[in-house]
């Protein structure tokens, strides 16, 4: 049995830890200490309870704990599933407990690769430690009950990268051990990761045009279902055409989905109906403005201007999330200076996230 770390205990956490549970993998479930309200209901159930799409029933989860050394201690592969706003401060309490031989996976990446990465090297990190990120989130999960999670879309094959790319190879080997729950095929590099998710195209787009819906809703709003329309699609488009633009200059590749487009025509497709329940943003100050403006959007802008790609609407929806949260959101954000890429060509860019 492998011992495997899952940092975060929101629902992508405990969608993790029950389904690598029940695969027959030992599992430590962490928490920061000012979150451990997110295992409560874990620690009184004695686990786990998932649903949905994949594996189903309760998992006895190995160990829950708010003690960072304690979850790290052991475990041959580490999973970040804590939303980008708070990679900062996981990898800065991981660094002192880490051991060599140890990958850390970051999903969605959303940039935190590279922030682990740049931490690690202030910090004089010596151990063997691989680095990487994945192009999407574990699951499209929420949670539904006392330590019961719903996951709404099967399980598919997700790429990664590692930081440097060279080492992605190295990276799927040692996560084969997950193979049958996760299997990975390589990315690019880790910036073609952290621009891959689909939260970056949909999540502000989507939430900024239902912002009054959203306020009057009390908290219970649910994007797929009542914000996919029309005229919501085609500002998501145009973002995906400025994501595309940029993977285009940089020479990466992202497939084309129309998934958005099948959960739209609400009386169609069945098999998307527990996505379409899923519930949020529930405010404005959901993760689906904060995290994804203050992350994958502030990179995309920053990014544009530093390859010289234009990315308007992009750029027009920050302003508007940053006018809303009252966030300056392209000088406080992750952008390519925060992430230590700033001043590079092309060229001098993917040699970087190639080689390191």
């Amino acid at each position: 049995m492998k011992r495997i770390a899952v940092l975060g205990a929101g629902g992508t956490g405990h969608a993790i830890a029950a389904d690598l549970t029940l695969a027959g993998f030992e599992v430590n479930l962490y928490e920061e200490p000012e979150f451990k309200g997110k295992l409560e209901d874990v620690l009184k159930r004695g686990g786990v309870e998932i649903a949905g799409l994949v594996s189903q029933g309760f998992a006895k989860v190995g160990k829950v704990t708010t003690e960072i050394g304690e979850a790290l201690e052991g475990a041959e592969i580490i999973l970040v599933s804590v939303v980008a706003t708070r990679h900062e401060k996981i990898a800065e309490l991981c660094t002192p407990h880490l051991e060599d031989g140890q990958t850390i996976v970051i999903g969605p990446d959303n940039g935190g690769s590279l922030v682990f990465a740049n931490i690690l090297r202030r910090e004089r990190i010596k151990s063997d430690v691989s680095i990487a990120g994945i192009g999407m989130n574990y699951y499209s999960c929420r949670l539904i009950g006392p330590a019961k999670v719903l996951v709404a879309r099967p399980r598919s094959v997700k790429r990664i990268a590692a930081f440097p790319a060279k080492y992605t190879d190295k990276v799927i080997s040692k996560l084969s051990k997950l193979k049958g729950v996760y299997d990975f095929v390589p990315g690019t590099n880790v910036l073609e990761m952290a621009l891959s998710t689909g939260n970056i195209v949909v999540h502000l787009a989507g939430s900024l045009l239902n912002t009054g819906a959203i306020e009057q809703s009390g908290g219970a709003y649910y994007l797929y279902r009542q914000g996919i329309t029309p005229s919501v699609l085609r500002c998501i488009d145009a973002v995906a055409a400025e994501r595309l633009a940029l993977f285009t200059a940089l020479g990466y590749t992202i497939s084309p989905s129309d998934i958005l487009k099948k959960v739209a025509r609400q009386t169609e497709f069945p098999e998307l109906d527990l996505f379409r329940g899923l519930i949020g943003p529930t405010s404005m100050q959901h993760r689906y403005i904060t995290e994804d403006a203050s992350t994958g959007q502030a990179l995309m802008v920053s990014l544009g201007e530093m390859i010289n790609v234009p990315t308007p609407v992009t750029k027009a929806l920050l302003t508007l999330a940053s006018t809303i949260s009252q966030t300056d959101y392209l000088k406080e954000g992750r952008t390519v200076e925060k992430l230590g890429l700033s001043g590079l060509s092309i060229d001098e860019l993917n040699r970087f996230l190639a080689q390191g």
